[in-house]
């Protein structure tokens, strides 16, 4: 028998071994696989946010005095970072697309001489309605800022009121929880890996088989390997279930691939198994494998902007979570889903996620090895 293929059949034994041990504990098991849909009800039921700092691109058509004037009221204060001006719609959609803008105030043709005039003219903000609850609340600090901005031309019977029409791009109705259950979802994967990675052989060497398993001529790498792909199939399956009852309760939408988000699950699962090994390699006891797990769990969900937009955190901390893979994984979900966007738009955070995902599974896979060395 060649060595490849006693390789591969030492492999296929381990992870049945594994399987075994899962179905075991029985308890364990639902309880790895119920708790994600659990957590995507009570996360689509329960969260909110508020926002600042919203990336907007001011388009002035009308090009007069007046326009710049209403629209340098944009530029004051924290509520909107402006990403520039265009004197066209050509940009909108480029825009867009790439994630550098969320809100775009549209000032009309003839917007002054409408006013001077005073009739009313129509001022469109279009708003990237991925987060439902950010382009909710855009829209209605910037209604606030056109009409105190126009206020001054109204004519002397009263202010003069400018028409608003918001439109929310991808989530028309601006459901908060569009924004949320995606990140939920990308969560039961993470949590799945890392901390059945990082317990999975600390749990080996406590009830004394690592050793035998070692001197056996079963090879480290087809041990590791063995550990690993049982947890990534499970994190599928509950993905899965839990992306299923996103899809039945709160009919969030699947607007791009199924194949490119579970492409992108399995590149993510290159960076949270690897972590999970490091855990591992750090940990004396299963107990401190999973207070390793939680709090780097913590860590990583506060950085990756599952709870609010990181950009609105110091500049210090936006730094820190462009180390945080989760931060790539979650954008892409949600780019996927709710926007349906493709490889094409979303190929940089595919090659963050894969340089991640070897980085940390060499590492860990290192680590685990020195150790048992």
């Amino acid at each position: 028998m060649t060595a490849p293929r006693k390789g591969l059949l030492a492999l296929v034994a381990m992870i049945r071994k594994e399987f075994r041990q899962l179905r075991r504990n029985p308890t364990n098991l639902r309880f790895m696989l119920v708790m994600p849909v659990v957590q995507v009800l009570m996360m689509g039921f329960a969260m909110t946010m508020q926002v600042r700092h919203v990336p907007t691109l001011l388009v002035d058509l009308d090009q007069s005095a007046v326009s710049r004037n209403v629209l340098a009221e944009f530029r004051n204060g924290p509520l909107f970072d402006i990403q520039g001006t265009a004197y066209s719609l050509d940009r909108l959609r480029s825009e867009f697309d790439s994630g550098r803008v969320a809100l775009a105030v549209v000032l009309p043709d003839h917007f002054e001489r409408d006013l001077r005039r005073h009739r009313t003219p129509r001022v469109q903000l279009v708003l990237d309605g991925v987060n439902g609850n950010e382009a909710e609340i855009a829209a209605g600090y910037a209604s606030a800022i056109l009409a105190a901005a126009v206020a001054p031309y109204g004519h002397p019977g009263g202010l003069h009121r400018v028409t608003v029409a918001p439109r929310a791009a991808f989530n028309p109705n601006l459901h908060s929880r569009y924004y949320y259950i995606p990140g939920m979802v990308t969560l039961a994967v993470m949590f799945l890996t890392v901390a059945m990675a990082a317990m999975s052989i600390v749990r080996e060497r406590e009830r004394g088989t690592y050793d035998q398993l070692m001197v056996t001529p079963l090879p480290r790498s087809a041990f590791i390997l063995g550990k690993l792909i049982p947890f990534a199939i499970l994190a599928l399956v509950a993905q899965t279930l839990a992306l299923t009852m996103a899809v039945l309760v709160f009919q969030i939408p699947i607007r791009g691939s199924l194949w490119l988000f579970f492409f992108f699950t399995l590149i993510f699962q290159l960076s949270s198994l690897g972590l999970g090994l490091v855990m591992s390699a750090a940990s004396q006891t299963q107990q401190q494998a999973m207070f390793l797990a939680w709090f780097f769990l913590v860590v990583v969900m506060m950085l990756s902007g599952f709870f609010a937009p990181i950009d609105n955190a110091p500049r210090i901390i936006e730094w820190i979570s462009r180390a945080d893979p989760m931060r790539y994984y979650i954008a892409a979900s949600r780019e996927i889903l709710i926007k349906g966007s493709g490889l094409a738009v979303l190929w940089p955070e595919a090659v963050i996620l894969l340089g991640f995902g070897v980085v940390l599974l060499t590492a860990g896979t290192l680590l685990v090895q020195k150790r048992s060395g």
